[in-house]
């Protein structure tokens, strides 16, 4: 539950100077955090979050004032989380380093069209010459073999 404090804040900066004072952390109404941290009021002990209206240029509004330990302690909270998907992150950023570096071998240069090309040729050498020529086109295969000059030697004749 929330208490309402009788007296309004003369301004946003009133407001913000009353925070810093008493370590308090404010949301605005209107924002979304806003009816994220009115929920949690309902729930919480009385006194933890307080209701108070601020005069602005645009007239009254409200605002919710409550702890930083609560924010802090969500910060830690999600800690684990972060920690989780900072790892997911390194790891598919080594998995497309490692992917970038397969194909930088091949020289797609060689061939007028080759950005157009690239994306088919890197799927083309990955799959082998056998999996492959029989479905390119013959105009492609010269390209193919250009990318891949190991593709050569193991194609039969």
């Amino acid at each position: 539950m929330t208490s309402a404090r009788r007296e309004q804040f003369e301004n946003q900066t009133a407001i913000q100077k009353y925070a810093d004072a008493h370590d308090l952390e404010y949301v605005w109404e209107g924002m979304k955090a806003f009816a994220k941290r009115w929920r949690l009021a309902q729930l919480a002990q009385p006194g933890t979050y307080e209701l108070v209206e601020v005069r602005t240029k645009r007239g009254v509004t409200r605002a919710l004032l409550f702890p930083k330990a609560i924010l802090r302690a969500e910060f830690e909270a999600a800690a684990p989380m972060r920690e989780a998907m900072k790892i997911k992150r390194e790891r598919l950023q080594a998995r497309r380093a490692a992917r970038r570096r397969e194909y930088s071998n091949y020289n797609f240069c060689q061939n007028a069209n080759w950005p157009r090309l690239s994306r088919l040729m890197m799927w083309a050498v990955s799959r082998g010459p056998a999996r492959v020529l029989p479905r390119l086109e013959p105009r492609w295969r010269s390209v193919y073999f250009a990318a891949s000059a190991p593709a050569l030697a193991t194609w039969p004749s």
